[in-house]
């Protein structure tokens, strides 16, 4: 009797938890929702392990392993900032590091990877994002590709409070892990990461971790959200054949 009494208590949980989810989903996609999402990050646990366990054995120079081992133990978190409405957002590290700064080789190293000085503009209704990078090739592009597909779970946690779910996403043969949350119903994360039923919270590319540590929804001041106008537009593909060409002259 317990049981079955037990077995209605915890299905009448998980209707509530749906409708409310549902209800709120509801609200905000009927309001002009605005959000700022400030992240921080820094290098995956998956690539400390790997350096000591493998990599490390590699690097023959005393110097070299000195620096791999200074940018995996000592790097700070690098703070980055997603702004967006239910159609578009844009994301960008706060502290932009270009390649031709100098300083500190392993600060810079971690915000490259992180971001660099590039802007992530996403747009839902197009699906698409437009990444604009002046640095690599020496002028400004503009490279347009679409957003990501993505496999989702059942899996779920809470992040700052929120109930996110798991989604896994194959990029060039490496997992992408991503936790969202569809009681914020806008298709936008960090760096070039998208698509999801919800906004992304935290996620793991293997290389680096992004995780929310800020979440401010229709604040007082207004969003403002510009996109990057600067750049021959390209495609990913165009863009990585120009790459290739111009690394093989150096070569």
């Amino acid at each position: 009797m317990v049981s079955k009494f037990y077995k209605k208590y915890l299905q009448m949980k998980k209707t509530l938890l749906f409708l409310y989810l549902l209800l709120t989903i509801n609200v905000f996609s009927q309001s002009s929702l605005t959000g700022v999402v400030h992240y921080e990050s820094n290098y995956s646990r998956q690539t400390i392990d790997n350096y000591f366990s493998i990599r490390k054995k590699t690097v023959k120079n005393k110097k070299n392993k000195q620096f791999f081992d200074k940018v995996y133990l000592n790097t700070k978190s690098i703070n980055s900032t997603l702004r967006f409405n239910l159609n578009e957002a844009l994301f960008e590290l706060d502290k932009k590091i270009s390649i031709k700064d100098r300083g500190n080789l392993v600060e810079k190293l971690s915000s490259i990877t992180a971001g660099g000085i590039h802007k992530y503009y996403q747009n839902r209704t197009t699906r698409t994002l437009e990444l604009q990078n002046c640095e690599t090739l020496g002028e400004c592009f503009i490279i347009v590709s679409k957003f990501k597909e993505w496999q989702l779970t059942q899996e779920t946690k809470k992040i700052a409070g929120y109930l996110c779910y798991k989604a896994i996403s194959i990029v060039k043969k490496i997992n992408v892990v991503a936790w969202y949350c569809p009681q914020i119903p806008v298709s936008f994360g960090p760096k070039e990461y998208n698509g999801l039923p919800g906004l992304i919270l935290e996620l793991d590319n293997s290389s680096m971790y992004y995780r929310a540590t800020k979440l401010t929804l229709n604040p007082k001041e207004k969003v403002l959200i510009k996109k990057p106008t600067k750049g021959i537009r390209v495609s990913q593909k165009e863009f990585n054949e120009m790459s290739k060409a111009a690394w093989s002259k150096i070569k």
